[in-house]
């Protein structure tokens, strides 16, 4: 499988609420109900203020990613896959590339994610571990590593 990760484009913007919506909706939902005008409020907001990229597998757009490099740390974001094309080693692929940057750049990388997010085991598997909770999110840091 061919996995691509490109800038995203002023015509993304609803496939990138589309993806977090099936990706996150559910855990959201279970925890604080869907609520259609503040969750579109967020990623409006998120879109203006995030350097968004689109996941392609052969081709075809499947996820999201918003990989934020500061001066001396990679914020991550946004990193979602649709349900179909989860548990199938391309959230991995994703991330190892992202790693690799991180730690040609010694940059560490930070994630915050809700709490009980299936994705914070994939983080987990690739070095990181958590640095802070709110009760709400839960905060993640892989140092760099020596290439």
């Amino acid at each position: 499988m061919n996995i691509e990760i490109r800038p995203a484009g002023d015509n993304d913007g609803d496939f990138l609420y589309r993806v977090k919506h099936e990706a996150l909706g559910p855990l959201i939902e279970s925890r604080w109900g869907w609520h259609e005008e503040y969750q579109r409020g967020l990623h409006e907001k998120d879109w203006q203020e995030k350097p968004w990229s689109v996941i392609y597998a052969d081709g075809a757009a499947i996820g999201t990613v918003s990989v934020d490099r500061r001066e001396k740390a990679v914020r991550l974001g946004a990193f979602y896959l649709l349900p179909e094309h989860q548990n199938q080693g391309i959230g991995s692929q994703v991330l190892d590339r992202i790693l690799y940057s991180c730690d040609k750049d010694q940059r560490d990388c930070v994630v915050s994610l809700l709490i009980g997010n299936r994705a914070c085991s994939l983080f987990k598997r690739h070095g990181f571990r958590e640095i802070d909770s709110d009760g709400a999110h839960t905060r993640l840091l892989r140092n760099w590593r020596y290439p």
